[in-house]
C-alpha cells in the first residue's frame, strides 16, 4: 500500500511538472496593441541620410509597470529620447504614453527628384522574442498632426504596419543551439511625404538650360570670319566648364546618389549637345581655313543643329514624364510591407511550435 501510495506520488508531481513545462513553453505569445500619434516631422537631412521626429507612443495594459512598454527598442533611431511618461488607471488596467523624440537614419531615393514619393520609416520593437511577446498596431488611433508644416514637403498619409524581424544568432542564449535564428516582434510607423515645392530644383537645373540655349544660339549665328568662330569655340567651352561645376555642386547638395537621377540626365544631356555643338563649330572652322565648301559645311551644320535639338528635346521629355508618372519610393519599405502577413504567419508558427520561455535580449539598438 505504501509503494503504490509512493507511486502516485512520483505520478502525481511528474503530472504537475510536465503541466508547468507545457504552460511555459507552449503558452500564446503576449499581445498588447501599440498606437502612434505624429505629432512634429523636420530636418530632413538628405546628405546626412536622417530625419527627425516627435510622436506619442501609447497602450493599455493590465500593468502600470508594463516592463515591454518601457523597455520598447528603436533600431533605426541614431538619437532619441523619451520624456513625459504617463500612466493612467482606466477600466481595470493601466493607459500608458511617452513622448518619444528622435533622429532616424533614411536613406533617400532621389532617381526622379524632384518628383520624388518618400515612405519614412519609424521602428519600434520588443525587446522579448516572439515567443513571449508580440506587438499589435492599434491602426484606428494611429494618426499624424494635420497642422505639421515641412518646408517643401507634405504628409501624404501614416500607417503603423506589423513586422517579424529575424536575427541569424541566439545572442549567446544557453538554452538555444548555436547558429539558432532569434525573432523579434516590431511595428514599423511608415510615413509617407511627398515633395511639392520644385523651387530648389529648378535653381539647381539653370545651369544646364542656359548652356543648351548658348549652344543652340551658337549655332544660329554663322558667319565666314575665324575669329568670331574662335570666339564661339570659346565660348561653348567656358559653357561646358560651367555644366560640370553645376553637376559638382549638386552632387555635394544631394550627397552621394546610387544611381543616375533626373538631375544627371539634364546636365549630361546638356554636356552632350554642347559638346555636338563644339564639333559642328569646329567643323566650319576648319573648313574655312583649309577654303573648303563652306556652304556644304554650313548644312551640314544645320542639319546637326535639328537633329541633336530633336534628340535632346525627346530624351528630357521622356526623363521628365518618367519621373513625374513614376515618383521615387523606397523598394525595401514596400517589400518589408508585402512581406509582413507573411512574417506573422511564421511568427505564429514560432509561437505555437518552440518550446521557449521569453528570451530577452537586454542590447539596446541592435
Amino acid at each position: 500500500m505504501r509503494r503504490m501510495t509512493a507511486v502516485l506520488r512520483l505520478a502525481l508531481a511528474a503530472l504537475v511538472l510536465l503541466g508547468g513545462f507545457v504552460a511555459t513553453g507552449w503558452a500564446e505569445p503576449v499581445s498588447q496593441r501599440y498606437g502612434v500619434y505624429l505629432s512634429r516631422l523636420d530636418d530632413f537631412n538628405i546628405r546626412g541620410t536622417s530625419f527627425s521626429a516627435t510622436f506619442w507612443l501609447f497602450t493599455v495594459s493590465p500593468d502600470s509597470a508594463d516592463k515591454t512598454f518601457k523597455t520598447l527598442e528603436f533600431p533605426n533611431a541614431s538619437k532619441v529620447e523619451i520624456t513625459n511618461q504617463l500612466s493612467e488607471s482606466v477600466g481595470g488596467g493601466s493607459w500608458l504614453q511617452q513622448r518619444v523624440q528622435g533622429n532616424f537614419r533614411h536613406n533617400w531615393n532621389l532617381t526622379h527628384y524632384p518628383f520624388t514619393r518618400q515612405i519614412l520609416r519609424i521602428e519600434i520593437e520588443a525587446t522579448a522574442d516572439a515567443s513571449a511577446v508580440r506587438l499589435a498596431p492599434d491602426v484606428a488611433n494611429t494618426a499624424f498632426d494635420k497642422d505639421i508644416v515641412i518646408d517643401g514637403w507634405r504628409i501624404e498619409s501614416v500607417r503603423i504596419v506589423p513586422v517579424l524581424k529575424s536575427y541569424e544568432t541566439s545572442f549567446g542564449d544557453p538554452r538555444l543551439p548555436p547558429g539558432a535564428v532569434s525573432q523579434y516582434s516590431r511595428l514599423n510607423l511608415e510615413i509617407v511625404v511627398e515633395q511639392t515645392d520644385p523651387s530648389a530644383f529648378l535653381t539647381m537645373v539653370i545651369t544646364p538650360v542656359i548652356a543648351i540655349l548658348i549652344t543652340l544660339i551658337t549655332y544660329l549665328l554663322f558667319s565666314r570670319e575665324l575669329g568670331l568662330l574662335t570666339a564661339r569655340l570659346s565660348l561653348l567651352v567656358g559653357t561646358i566648364f560651367a555644366v560640370v561645376i553645376s553637376m559638382r555642386s549638386v552632387a555635394t547638395d544631394l550627397g552621394s546618389v546610387t544611381s543616375i537621377n533626373l538631375l544627371d540626365v539634364v546636365h549630361i544631356a546638356a554636356l552632350i549637345y554642347t559638346t555636338i555643338g563644339i564639333a559642328a563649330a569646329v567643323q566650319t572652322w576648319w573648313a574655312l581655313k583649309n577654303d573648303s565648301d563652306v556652304d556644304q559645311t554650313h548644312r551640314m551644320s544645320r542639319w546637326i543643329l535639328w537633329v541633336s535639338t530633336v534628340v535632346l528635346v525627346l530624351v528630357l521629355s521622356l526623363s521628365f514624364a518618367d519621373a513625374y508618372f513614376h515618383p521615387d519610393e523606397r523598394s525595401e519599405d514596400r517589400a518589408d510591407s508585402c512581406c509582413t502577413q507573411r512574417g506573422h504567419e511564421a511568427g505564429h508558427d514560432l509561437a505555437s511550435g518552440m518550446v521557449l520561455t521569453g528570451v530577452h535580449r537586454g542590447v539596446a539598438g541592435i
